[in-house]
């Protein structure tokens, strides 16, 4: 869990003292399994164009989706958040599309 003081690096918008993950070099062997992003625009931890660099990496299948106005929490947006989930996961998966996406709830 985060300390106090991570609590405070991310008030002022600074890194927090956790593990960072490296996935850059990674992603372009991830192909054929489906990549898709959900990016929040107010993501006070990873930067626009950090996500976007992630993405070009990326082989196909991929798809990146904006959440806007939403943190790196998504607070305030977390209805659009599950809406983009059930959806990448019914193009990730696509037999099982009318189950995902008629999905009334979240966990």
């Amino acid at each position: 869990g985060w300390s106090w003081t991570d609590t405070l690096f991310s008030l002022f918008r600074k890194r927090p003292h956790q593990p960072h993950f490296q996935v850059l070099e990674h992603l372009s062997s991830v192909a054929p399994v489906p990549l898709y992003i959900i990016y929040p625009t107010d993501d006070e931890f990873t930067p626009p164009d950090v996500e976007q660099s992630l993405y070009r990496a990326a082989k196909q299948p991929k798809w990146f989706v904006e959440i806007d106005h939403a943190n790196h929490s998504f607070d305030g947006a977390r209805d659009a958040f599950w809406a983009a989930l059930r959806r990448g996961l019914a193009l990730a998966f696509p037999s099982a599309a009318p189950r995902i996406v008629s999905l009334s709830s979240h966990p």
